[in-house]
C-alpha cells in the first residue's frame, strides 16, 4: 500500500537554553517522531537564537529550527501534537509550502497628465 506524502515546512522554536548536544538530540527526536508518523524529515536547519516578537511564557527569545518534511496529510495534526509535547519545545507550526499567503492586488490609480484631459 502506497502512502500519499505531501511536502510541508515547519518551524520549531526551542528553549534558548539548549546547548549543542541538546539541539542534536532534539533533531534526532524530530526525525524519529516524523518517521513514526509515516513521514520523512528531508532537512533540518538551525537558524540560531532570535528575539521573539512577544514573550512566550518565560521566554523572550528562542532557538529557531526550520524543517522540510514529507508527511501524509492525515498525520499532520498527530505530528503537531507529538512535537508540542517534546521537552525543549516552545512553539511549533507546520505549513504547506505550495499555499503562500495571498498577495493583495495593487490599487489602480488613474494618472492624469497636465494639459491633457
Amino acid at each position: 500500500m502506497s502512502v500519499n506524502l505531501r511536502d510541508y515546512e515547519a518551524v520549531l522554536i526551542a528553549s534558548p537554553e539548549l546547548n549543542e548536544e541538546a539541539v542534536s538530540t532534539l533533531r534526532t527526536q524530530l526525525n524519529e517522531v516524523v518517521s513514526r508518523h509515516q513521514g520523512k524529515l528531508l532537512e533540518s536547519v538551525v537558524l540560531g537564537k532570535r528575539k521573539l516578537s512577544y514573550p512566550l511564557g518565560r521566554w523572550s527569545e528562542g532557538l529557531y529550527l526550520q524543517l522540510r518534511l514529507q508527511l501524509p496529510p492525515s498525520e499532520v495534526a498527530a505530528l503537531e501534537k507529538a512535537v508540542k509535547m517534546m521537552e525543549g519545545n516552545v512553539r511549533f507550526m507546520v505549513t504547506h509550502p505550495s499555499s503562500p499567503a495571498p498577495v493583495p492586488a495593487a490599487p489602480t490609480v488613474a494618472v492624469s497628465q497636465p494639459g491633457k484631459e
